[in-house]
């Protein structure tokens, strides 16, 4: 899958392109708006990126807790050959090591609630400099749809492309998607 990012100056264009893509057979969980005016992408009922998917939370998470091994090692590899073990039990060192983990791994999630996700850094520049973002996750059968959709639309301004949320991840997006719209 690939990614493709647009800008607009208005919010009712890019609801409208959206509307298109989504009659086209483009499922809505691979079409995301970032824009400050929220409340505007909720009234025209747009399909915005979530507020814990903007921020790097996960990635960051994921490096802390990989740093959170090394320590955790580290502590119990100088414990086994510094010979303390013979004369103290293990669970000191268990628990010390199991505490830098937890640590470094909370940390790493901390961090991370405080930046912008790493894919979307330049486009949060946008969004706060008052433009508004459309992004689109495609495969590749998919982009001569995207193509005809943007030829209608003059000035939405192609703003780059990136990698995209995995196939797999979308797909639970959208059964998790059709489960609420069955859902009583």
């Amino acid at each position: 899958m690939k990614r493709f990012y647009y800008l607009s100056e208005s919010l009712d264009e890019l609801a409208q392109v959206e509307r298109e893509l989504e009659d086209a057979g483009i499922d809505t969980t691979q079409i995301h708006v970032i824009s400050r005016d929220e409340a505007g992408v909720d009234k025209r009922k747009m399909h915005r990126v979530q507020d814990f998917m903007r921020r790097d939370i996960v990635r960051t998470t994921l490096i802390g807790a990989g740093i959170g091994v090394v320590i955790a090692s580290l502590i119990l590899l100088i414990a086994y050959f510094s010979g303390i073990i013979d004369t103290v039990t293990w669970a000191p060192f268990l628990l010390f090591a199991l505490i830098a983990l937890g640590f470094c791994t909370w940390e790493g999630g901390l961090y991370g609630l405080h930046q912008p996700h790493h894919k979307l850094k330049n486009v949060e520049a946008l969004a706060k400099e008052g433009q508004h973002v459309l992004f689109v996750d495609m495969e590749p059968e998919e982009i001569p749809v995207l193509r005809r959709v943007q030829a209608r639309h003059s000035s939405l301004t192609p703003a780059g492309e990136g990698e995209a949320t995995p196939g797999m991840a979308i797909y639970f997006q959208k059964k998790w998607h059709d489960f609420f719209k069955a859902a009583p």
